[in-house]
């Protein structure tokens, strides 16, 4: 286990609108058989079923639900605080019937601090709030620091992928990245990192980025 990691409120709300009764009934009555618990046992068990991939905020889970069933061998782990997003990957997790998914509906740094060493196969972070006014900064998720935290919970072959279309946000990404000495990098550009892969599959907050002509920064970082 990890030292004690020092948590930073990096999101807003935990509910951005009232929620609705059907909302309400998935996070009371479906969340807690695909909730993450955690255990030593718990995780140990995950693992045994094959890779475990991370996805830290999921929006309206529109990319996570995607990976899981498209590689439905993976264990996919949500983690999630702002409950409207929750609900909504409830409801397609329900909906398709995906018995690969698991939900952690809290800051990552309490379920990363409860996790060992070399775990997971992938961590994905999809479009994280920018937090674009510069009083804002101190709550981005992504620093060097984090960084280096999640290589620690990368399996040796794991990889890690971010994404944004927040042009500064991926600037300070890159420093972010650079600055933790974590990761092999192919470049210290980032306009080098605009290549999407192929069958990308674009997200809501994505597809107003591209409205707005945005691009779309991708880093696909290995040990």
């Amino acid at each position: 286990m990890t030292q004690k990691y020092q948590s930073t409120n990096t999101f807003a709300r935990r509910v951005g609108r009232g929620l609705r009764q059907s909302q309400k009934d998935l996070l009371a009555n479906f969340l807690p058989s695909v909730q993450v618990h955690t255990t030593p046992a718990f995780f140990k068990q995950m693992a045994k079923a094959g890779k475990v991939c991370l996805e830290i905020g999921i929006g309206n889970g529109e990319y996570f639900i995607n990976n899981a069933k498209t590689h439905p061998d993976n264990t996919y782990i949500a983690c999630e605080p702002y409950l409207n997003g929750m609900a909504s990957a409830l409801r397609q997790t329900m909906d398709g019937n995906l018995k690969n998914v698991r939900f952690f509906p809290d800051d990552v740094r309490i379920l990363l601090d409860s996790i060992s060493s070399d775990y997971f196969s992938e961590i994905h972070i999809i479009c994280p709030d920018p937090w674009p006014k510069r009083r804002q900064h101190a709550r981005r998720l992504i620093t060097k620091d984090f960084i280096k935290l999640l290589s620690t919970k990368l399996a040796a072959s794991g990889k890690l992928i971010i994404a944004t279309d927040h042009s500064e946000y991926a600037e300070w990404i890159l420093k972010s990245i650079i600055d933790s000495q974590s990761f092999a990098m192919h470049s210290t550009e980032v306009n080098d990192y605009t290549k999407l892969p192929e069958g990308w599959l674009h997200t809501k907050y994505q597809r107003i980025g591209l409205s707005k002509n945005h691009s779309i920064y991708y880093f696909a970082l290995h040990l």
